[in-house]
């Protein structure tokens, strides 16, 4: 087994190449050290980030924090929605949409509502599987790949499928979260 740690902070910066196969491949490589205190550190690190780095660092951390969906930035960067540069706010809104699949407006007042009633109540998993019932089609095949990955399920849900058939999906997959309780 090859030991990841030392190059750890290098593959983070990998996730970002214009290469997509570079890309994935970084991606692969950090989902299967994502539980390690390394990583974990890192990412504590970029979330840090978001509160005091420089434009560029700032846009890096943005988008690797949402490359790798991590739900613990959510609250920064829901501080960072009152950015009145267009392309920053952009950035922060997408990942913000990308991390929790909720096509909220690039609005701060609405993000901290959701935030203090459901985000901060409730896990990733419950917020991907909120995402099957989204209407765009996008973000409800996004939940859909990100729930396959970490559950190897998918109840037969199909984005295209009529309402009734992708409401019966939802109930299997609120049913096996039930039963599983995973994060």
């Amino acid at each position: 087994q090859f030991d990841f740690d030392p190059i750890l902070p290098h593959l983070f910066r990998f996730l970002l190449d214009p290469d997509p196969a570079i890309a994935r491949k970084a991606d692969d490589r950090l989902f299967s050290v994502r539980d390690s205190e390394k990583y974990e550190n890192i990412l504590t690190w970029l979330r840090h980030q978001l509160s005091r780095a420089s434009r560029n660092h700032l846009a890096r951390a943005i988008r690797i924090l949402a490359k790798v969906r991590d739900a613990l930035a959510v609250p920064n960067l829901i501080d960072l929605l009152d950015q009145s540069e267009p392309g920053m706010l952009s950035a922060i809104h997408s990942a913000l949409i990308h991390i929790t699949k909720n096509p909220l407006p690039a609005n701060r007042r609405k993000w901290e509502k959701w935030w203090n009633k459901v985000g901060s109540q409730t896990e990733r998993i419950d917020w991907l599987i909120a995402g099957l019932q989204q209407k765009n089609p996008e973000l409800m095949n996004s939940a859909l790949i990100e729930l396959r990955e970490l559950t190897s399920e998918d109840f037969g849900f199909c984005p295209s499928e009529t309402k009734n058939k992708r409401k019966d999906a939802i109930k299997q997959w609120k049913r096996w979260r039930k039963e599983h309780g995973m994060r």
